[in-house]
């Protein structure tokens, strides 16, 4: 079994947004060096195909299905992970969105913020007590603006998709950092995985085919488990120019974390 450095110990990674795009092509390479996925997806349908096209890996393989952007669903899926597991090794936030039929969720936020931010915030705190000694790996973007509060609450509404999936990606990996700062036996990593990748989201948003991906599948895993990235907690990972760099300058900023994880906590 090949190791690709991780000591031939196998890990258990939970990763979202897994049936299709970059997260479907992280899980099979995930499941090819031997570890276990928890496999999240919208749908059973898509699902069901991305099992059946991962099943030469059945054995390391758990499905999960819920819509991201209701968080009912959300937390029963995180209730349901619980009761299977005591102990996770990484978490991969993956799931993302763009573009949307239905731009505000049932909770009144848009769907960019619940999906891109809230809901892995929840997943990540009420997984925490499984990830000790963990990682968490969140997906941050190139494309990062200045958070409007507002947006969380339901108060500001968004008539451009980009407005607020910029402001959702910066705010995910404001958080990532304030995490990083707080509970130092997980590790947490922001990355932009690369900008404008053959994905799904890529093709509808902008029209286009995109970048390879086999890059930024290898490094998603290696972030998860690889012994490579040991200490690197608090660190975000731009492989647009391949390496740590900064993200923006209000993802860093501890007065808006603090505002930011307080907006959040109201979802608990």
């Amino acid at each position: 079994m090949e190791s690709d450095n991780l000591g031939g110990m196998m890990k258990k990674i939970l990763l979202t947004g897994a049936t299709g795009g970059l997260g479907f092509a992280t899980a099979e390479h995930l499941l090819a060096l031997g570890h276990v996925v928890l496999l999240h997806g919208r749908s059973e349908q898509s699902l069901a195909t991305a099992a059946q096209a991962l099943s030469q890996y059945s054995d390391q393989l758990e499905i999960y299905a819920a819509d991201l952007s209701d968080l009912v669903q959300v937390n029963n899926f995180i209730e349901q992970v619980k009761e299977k597991h005591t102990q996770l090794d990484a978490i991969i936030n993956n799931a993302g969105v763009l573009k949307t039929n239905t731009p505000i969720s049932s909770s009144g936020v848009d769907s960019r913020f619940v999906v891109n931010t809230i809901t892995p915030y929840l997943i990540t705190q009420k997984l925490l007590p499984l990830l000790d000694g963990g990682r968490v790996i969140n997906l941050s973007s190139a494309a990062q603006s200045p958070v409007d509060i507002r947006g969380l609450s339901g108060a500001l509404q968004y008539s451009d998709a980009m407005t607020a999936y910029a402001q959702s990606k910066l705010a995910i990996t404001a958080w990532t950092l304030y995490m990083a700062e707080e509970i130092k036996q997980t590790q947490f990593i922001p990355v932009n995985p690369g900008s404008l990748l053959a994905t799904s989201m890529v093709k509808s948003g902008f029209g286009i085919e995109g970048k390879d991906i086999r890059k930024s599948v290898k490094l998603l895993a290696d972030l998860a488990v690889s012994k490579d990235y040991e200490g690197e907690s608090g660190r975000y990972f731009d492989n647009d120019i391949g390496t740590f760099g900064a993200p923006h300058p209000d993802a860093q900023n501890t007065i808006f974390q603090a505002e930011l994880i307080k907006n959040l906590a109201r979802f608990h």
